[in-house]
């Protein structure tokens, strides 16, 4: 992985300030959520944006474990399974 050449600090609560470039650059705005992951000996931060995680669609979604499903799929997977049963 190659290095930004930016490198922060980290303060005495754990805290880091994502650069006012990177933010505008991929359009992460106050009050955004941001997921955090670990890859090996790497932290990965990437924007949490909410969608369907069956046709990532961002419209009526309802939230389902750790993700969330729109209420056109909610709507497919019943048909489905009511059609199944038959």
């Amino acid at each position: 992985m190659r290095s930004s050449g930016i490198v922060r600090k980290i303060d005495k609560h754990g805290k880091i300030t994502i650069p006012s470039e990177l933010r505008k650059l991929l359009n992460i705005q106050y009050g955004d959520f941001i997921d955090i992951t670990k890859e090996g000996n790497t932290i990965l931060l990437n924007k949490y944006e909410r969608k369907c995680i069956i046709c990532g669609s961002d419209n009526d979604l309802l939230e389902y474990r750790r993700g969330f499903i729109c209420l056109d799929c909610v709507e497919d997977i019943s048909d489905l399974i009511c059609t199944n049963r038959l």
